[in-house]
Protein backbone atom coordinates (compact mmCIF):
# COMPACT_ATOMS: atom_id res chain seq x y z
CA UNK A 1 0.00 0.00 0.00
CA UNK A 2 1.38 3.61 -1.18
CA UNK A 3 2.11 6.44 1.16
CA UNK A 4 3.52 6.63 5.09
CA UNK A 5 2.18 4.88 7.43
CA UNK A 6 2.57 3.98 11.06
CA UNK A 7 1.19 0.50 11.92
CA UNK A 8 -1.74 -0.04 9.36
CA UNK A 9 -2.59 4.00 10.08
CA UNK A 10 -1.65 6.10 6.95
CA UNK A 11 0.01 9.44 7.91
CA UNK A 12 -1.77 12.36 6.52
CA UNK A 13 0.63 15.48 5.63
CA UNK A 14 -0.68 18.65 4.45
CA UNK A 15 1.17 19.41 1.31
CA UNK A 16 -0.94 22.57 1.13
CA UNK A 17 -2.30 24.23 -2.17
CA UNK A 18 -1.51 22.30 -5.18
CA UNK A 19 -0.77 24.16 -8.28
CA UNK A 20 -1.70 23.22 -11.87
CA UNK A 21 -0.06 24.51 -14.57
CA UNK A 22 -1.60 27.31 -16.52
CA UNK A 23 -2.27 27.37 -20.47
CA UNK A 24 0.30 28.46 -22.31
CA UNK A 25 -2.20 30.98 -23.86
CA UNK A 26 -5.56 31.60 -24.05
CA UNK A 27 -8.12 33.11 -26.35
CA UNK A 28 -10.04 35.90 -26.11
CA UNK A 29 -13.68 35.47 -26.11
CA UNK A 30 -16.77 37.70 -27.16
CA UNK A 31 -17.47 38.37 -23.65
CA UNK A 32 -13.90 38.56 -21.81
CA UNK A 33 -12.32 41.05 -20.50
CA UNK A 34 -8.96 42.11 -18.92
CA UNK A 35 -10.44 41.37 -15.77
CA UNK A 36 -12.45 38.58 -16.56
CA UNK A 37 -9.19 36.80 -17.75
CA UNK A 38 -6.86 37.73 -15.01
CA UNK A 39 -9.22 36.59 -12.35
CA UNK A 40 -9.48 33.32 -14.19
CA UNK A 41 -6.16 32.69 -13.91
CA UNK A 42 -5.70 34.51 -10.31
CA UNK A 43 -3.46 37.82 -11.62
CA UNK A 44 -3.16 41.12 -11.77
CA UNK A 45 -4.90 42.93 -14.87
CA UNK A 46 -1.14 44.99 -15.19
CA UNK A 47 0.55 41.00 -15.31
CA UNK A 48 -1.49 40.24 -17.86
CA UNK A 49 -0.54 43.53 -20.00
CA UNK A 50 2.62 43.28 -18.94
CA UNK A 51 3.17 39.33 -20.16
CA UNK A 52 1.75 40.15 -23.55
CA UNK A 53 3.90 43.42 -24.25
CA UNK A 54 0.64 45.25 -24.08
CA UNK A 55 -0.08 49.00 -22.54
CA UNK A 56 -3.96 49.43 -22.67
CA UNK A 57 -6.46 47.26 -21.66
CA UNK A 58 -8.44 48.47 -25.11
CA UNK A 59 -5.42 46.87 -27.07
CA UNK A 60 -7.16 43.02 -26.26
CA UNK A 61 -10.04 42.23 -28.22
CA UNK A 62 -11.58 38.76 -28.98
CA UNK A 63 -10.15 36.08 -30.50
CA UNK A 64 -6.99 37.31 -29.46
CA UNK A 65 -4.22 35.03 -27.67
CA UNK A 66 -2.96 36.30 -24.47
CA UNK A 67 -0.03 34.28 -23.52
CA UNK A 68 -1.42 33.65 -19.67
CA UNK A 69 1.62 31.16 -18.11
CA UNK A 70 4.10 34.20 -18.04
CA UNK A 71 1.58 36.63 -16.38
CA UNK A 72 0.92 33.66 -13.84
CA UNK A 73 5.01 32.99 -13.31
CA UNK A 74 5.80 37.10 -12.69
CA UNK A 75 3.17 37.24 -9.86
CA UNK A 76 4.67 36.68 -6.28
CA UNK A 77 3.95 33.31 -4.08
CA UNK A 78 1.61 33.79 -1.35
CA UNK A 79 2.20 30.97 1.53
CA UNK A 80 -1.31 30.14 3.18
CA UNK A 81 0.36 31.30 6.70
CA UNK A 82 1.03 34.51 5.61
CA UNK A 83 4.78 34.95 6.06
CA UNK A 84 5.42 36.38 2.07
Amino acid sequence: MGGPRVGDKPIEIDIGEVQVAPPDAVKVGEDDTLQSIAELYHVGPKDLLAANKLTDPSEVYAGQVLKASQAILRRPVRHRCGCR
